[in-house]
This record gives structure tokens, C-alpha cells and sequence, in this order.
């Protein structure tokens, strides 16, 4: 499926409101070293790329189930750990603004783990969503998001608020499988 997607802010969704992660149109918000992770790293073969424009954060790419892979995601690491972990602490979900602008409306949200994907244990907390195709905001409870391990689910939706501190990113994946491992019906 070939998606193009653009985030312009992303915030913890608060008990008494929200904090800013990151405002990728405006530059506001925590330092992040941002960068993509396809199905390469496992022998497959799509393709994405990153770039910030004035409208935000642009994730563009294609996905193929060619060479065994089915996954094109992007992250962001904040440079303060330990400011995204009281910002993320500080709330009961994530919230985000984000717009389909071509292609696969299907997609997930993504919080990691330090040790990250194919490099350690790292485990990808996830939750599916559908990008539409006007500017909107979404929100996702914490509570909602699965945890998997190289693509496959591996526990029941819920994170702790202790499971927070060890999240080192957050990011946006397109993928044929849905985040409780099942092939996705609206993936093209």
C-alpha cells in the first residue's frame, strides 16, 4: 500500500488537559531525532521516508509484502529522556493531529520501548487508527495501546504508568497486520 501521512503536534492527552510533545510545524515542543524503520531490517522490502515541512511532519511511503516484510514506520526519540517520560507520566493518553493526504488510511500509533525493534527486547505498545482525510485530532488512551514484539501481540492493551519510563520513542507505523495481529481488512 502506498500512504502518505502528515503529523503536525503530538501531546500526552492529560488528566486536567494536555502537555506538548512535539509541534512539528512550529518547531515547539521537545528536541527529537526523527528516522524511519522499514521491513528491511528483516530481509523485506519497502520503502519511507521522513521530512519536515511548515505543515509538519511528512511520513511517506510504500509498503510490500514482498522479500517476507509488511511494515514502514517512523519514530521520534526525544533528546530529554527524562522529560518525555514526565510529559508522557502526566497524562492518560496521547493525542495527535494528523491528516491522510494519499494513499492507506489504516495505521497505528506506536510508543517504544528502549532496545526498540530488532535491536533487544524492546516492546512496541500500539493502537490502530484511521488517518483521515482532513486535519483532525486523535486521542488514544494509554489504556488502548497493545503491546507486540516483532510484530506479533504479546500481552493484554495497558500500559503502566511505571510502563511509561521505559518508552523511548513515539511514532506512526503502516502495516498489513493491525495491532492484535490480525491481517488488516482496510490495508491497500
Amino acid at each position: 500500500g502506498r500512504a502518505a501521512a502528515t503529523a503536525p503536534a503530538t501531546t500526552p492527552r492529560g488528566r486536567t488537559g494536555s502537555a506538548l510533545l512535539r509541534d512539528f510545524a512550529r518547531g515547539q515542543g521537545l528536541a527529537v531525532n526523527g528516522g524511519v524503520v522499514n521491513d528491511t531490517v528483516m530481509g523485506g522490502r519497502s520503502q519511507s521516508r521522513l521530512s519536515v515541512t511548515s505543515a509538519g511532519a511528512l511520513f511517506e511511503g510504500e509498503v510490500t509484502r514482498h522479500g517476507g516484510g509488511g511494515f514502514a514506520s517512523v519514530r521520534f526519540e526525544p533528546r530529554d529522556s527524562q522529560a518525555f517520560a514526565r510529559l508522557l507520566r502526566s497524562g492518560t493518553g496521547i493525542a495527535f493531529t494528523v491528516r491522510c493526504s494519499r494513499g492507506c488510511s489504516a495505521w497505528k500509533i506506536q510508543l517504544t520501548e528502549r532496545g526498540g525493534m530488532f535491536s533487544g527486547s524492546g516492546t512496541q505498545w500500539q493502537a490502530d487508527f484511521t488517518a483521515p482525510s482532513q486535519e483532525s485530532k486523535l486521542k488514544v488512551p494509554f489504556a488502548s495501546l497493545r503491546p507486540s514484539w516483532r510484530g506479533q501481540p504479546s500481552g493484554s492493551p495497558g500500559i503502566s504508568a511505571d510502563g511509561l519510563d521505559s518508552i523511548a520513542s513515539f511514532g506512526f507505523m503502516l502495516s498489513f497486520l493491525t495491532s492484535n495481529g490480525s491481517e488488516s481488512r482496510a490495508f491497500q
